[in-house]
């Protein structure tokens, strides 16, 4: 006999897997960010003034 799977369930579990997905790309991405970072550090001193230009623009 087949195990039937309700509609909630299944919407749920389709829903963690995208978010999952979604989670594994940013950790990626982030990933890829640092080994940037790491080898170009004087970038590190340029966040600041960024992060000051985002909020002035009101974008952040």
């Amino acid at each position: 006999m087949a195990e039937s799977i309700s509609i909630p369930a299944l919407l749920r579990s389709t829903a963690l897997r995208y978010a999952d997905q979604k989670l594994q790309q940013r950790v990626e991405r982030l990933e890829a960010v640092a080994n940037q970072l790491r080898r170009h550090p004087e970038v590190l001193k340029q966040l600041p003034e960024v992060a000051q230009l985002l909020s002035d623009l009101d974008v952040a």
